[in-house]
């Protein structure tokens, strides 16, 4: 499974009833109408930048219930970076819930820790 399969089946899995879940990215990259294209160009017009995310903030966030939840998907030998242990530490320290997870199950345990919510 990759990062992408993984953040996926995480937002199919439980962005509905009162959970939902965004992809959060983190970074700068460029925006604008695509005037022309190969496979390793992309020329844009007018073109401008784009801010994604400060630095630290995980790859999903969103609300379950009242309460923010934020879940960073690892794969592999990835680790939390420690800007991203700092937003999580913030997040858990504010009332919400945050960490990193490798599964469906783990993502669970941070988004639906008391089990099954009733929509």
């Amino acid at each position: 499974m990759t990062h992408s399969d993984l953040l996926a089946a995480i937002q199919i899995a439980f962005s509905h009833g009162d959970c939902r879940l965004l992809r959060a990215n983190v970074g700068r990259g460029w925006t604008g109408k695509i005037i022309s294209q190969t496979h390793d160009r992309i020329v844009l017009s007018p073109y401008r930048p784009f801010h994604g995310m400060p630095e630290g903030v995980l790859d999903l966030i969103g609300f379950s219930g009242s309460t923010f939840v934020a879940i960073d998907g690892k794969i592999g030998k990835d680790r939390i970076r420690p800007a991203q242990q700092v937003f999580i530490d913030t997040v858990i320290a504010a009332g919400g819930r945050a960490g990193a997870v490798r599964t469906l199950e783990e993502a669970r345990n941070i988004i639906l820790p008391f089990g099954p919510q009733e929509g």
